[in-house]
């Protein structure tokens, strides 16, 4: 992801039902762009959703372990 500007980002795993898979990390990052890997080696098989979060704009996308 991009920012144009200095931000509080948050960004989370969680499961189809919504549990949380990750403890949602929270950390402020200035004009950039950046990149979040997972490890799917601390996830099952499955489908599960990353939340990203920019000071209130939310977006949620899928992934899917095999």
């Amino acid at each position: 992801f991009s920012l144009a500007d200095k931000h509080t980002v948050s960004i989370g795993i969680y499961d189809v039902v919504g549990k949380e898979i990750t403890p949602v990390s929270t950390i402020e990052l200035g004009a950039g762009t950046y990149e979040f890997p997972i490890s799917s080696k601390a996830l099952n098989s499955g489908v599960y959703f990353v939340k990203l979060n920019v000071d209130g704009y939310s977006v949620t996308k899928k992934i899917i372990v095999q």
